[in-house]
């Protein structure tokens, strides 16, 4: 069995004070909306719990974290003051790559040396560290990639946002700060599907605007810039890190997926029983949600998708309220780069998902600044 999420006692413990918290403050201190309750996304949880409750018992130890996620969601959606959670994740983003740019330029060249001194052999690992790949606190660089490249478009909302305003510098100076510090560690990552994750989702809100000047060109082209550096960086490396290679490993993942599918189409094996020979995730989150869940929970996250990206649209083309069109690029980010990656199914990234969902789908997002 190759779960899709790793239980531990701590995480447990947290995620259970954190429901309990999430239930008690939305029943007690806030007023609860029958009338506005986002009754499509609570379908998919629902959803999921049904079919989880059909099939192995070990789908059962599992379904706490998508509980999780659905407190998270409520907690967000019911939170009258949206833009302190947009600084938070911003500020807590900050010091996740702070903690990577401290690991990149100190503590890995001692990582390789203990790897060498201990004779451990874990090519990607050892790759990793030898090609200067950012990927802590994560395991995988491109999770870390996944995570900054929603954190980015926040930021610039930000920005924008300030830079409109022209009065409070000190600000502006910190939100710009972010936006170098996020975009270094992001590059560092060398996660192509980060890098085409957020160029597609920015591309797609410019379309929406229909905005097109000589300061955008340069913004698309620096993108692309980067994009073809990272392609020619892992070119040159060993061959399990090459683009193609990585390309070739993910259609064979979900052949065998979609074998494993046809098995199973309605009900799916059951959460964390979806096992592949040679990876623990299918690199294709919807896939692995199909595998899993069965196809009635992909059909209910695909609605909260059409629903997430009509609203979505509104808001973007509306005017004003910058850090909402951020928000809402940030998930286009996030559903992009799941089709090829599985940051859905990991909890450090996922979360930032279901809380930016919340205030996309909430009726007011947050007040000017």
């Amino acid at each position: 069995m190759s779960p899709a999420f790793e239980l531990n006692e701590a995480d447990l413990i947290f995620s259970i004070a954190f429901i309990a918290f999430s239930f008690l403050y939305i029943l007690f201190l806030k007023k609860f909306d029958s009338k506005n309750f986002a009754p499509t996304v609570l379908i998919f949880f629902l959803t999921v719990f049904t079919f989880s409750l059909l099939r192995h018992p070990v789908s059962l130890k599992h379904l706490y974290v998508y509980i999780f996620y659905l407190s998270v969601f409520y907690f967000a959606f019911y939170e009258e003051k949206k833009r302190p959670l947009l600084v938070l994740i911003v500020v807590t983003s900050m010091a996740v790559a702070l903690y990577s740019l401290r690991s990149y330029f100190i503590i890995s060249r001692y990582l390789l040396e203990y790897l060498e001194l201990k004779e451990i052999n874990y090519g990607f690992g050892r790759e990793f560290v030898q090609r200067g790949r950012a990927f802590a606190p994560f395991f995988l660089p491109s999770l870390l990639g996944g995570y900054l490249a929603m954190a980015i478009p926040i930021c610039l909302g930000f920005i924008t946002e300030e830079v409109k305003l022209k009065k409070r510098r000190l600000f502006l100076f910190f939100w710009i700060i972010c936006f170098v510090c996020f975009s270094l560690v992001l590059y560092l990552t060398q996660s192509i599907g980060a890098l085409v994750a957020l160029f597609c989702a920015i591309a797609f809100y410019l379309i929406l605007r229909r905005k097109l000047n000589l300061k955008i060109l340069i913004l698309i082209f620096i993108l692309l810039t980067v994009i073809a550096s990272v392609l020619y960086i892992r070119q040159s490396g060993e061959d399990f890190t090459k683009p193609f290679f990585s390309l070739e490993k993910r259609l064979s993942y979900w052949r065998n997926t979609w074998q494993i599918i046809k098995d199973n189409p309605f009900t799916g094996k059951g959460l964390g029983n979806l096992s592949l020979a040679q990876s623990r995730f299918v690199h294709n989150s919807y896939l692995q949600l199909w595998g899993e869940s069965g196809l009635f929970s992909l059909l209910a996250f695909l609605a909260v998708i059409f629903l997430f990206i009509k609203k979505g649209t509104e808001k973007i083309k509306a005017e004003g309220r910058f850090c909402e069109k951020g928000v809402v690029v940030a998930g286009i980010v996030f559903l992009i780069h799941n089709l090829i990656d599985f940051t859905f199914f990991v909890s450090q990234v996922s979360f930032l998902w279901w809380i930016i969902l919340a205030i996309v789908l909430s009726r007011d997002s947050f007040g000017r600044p």
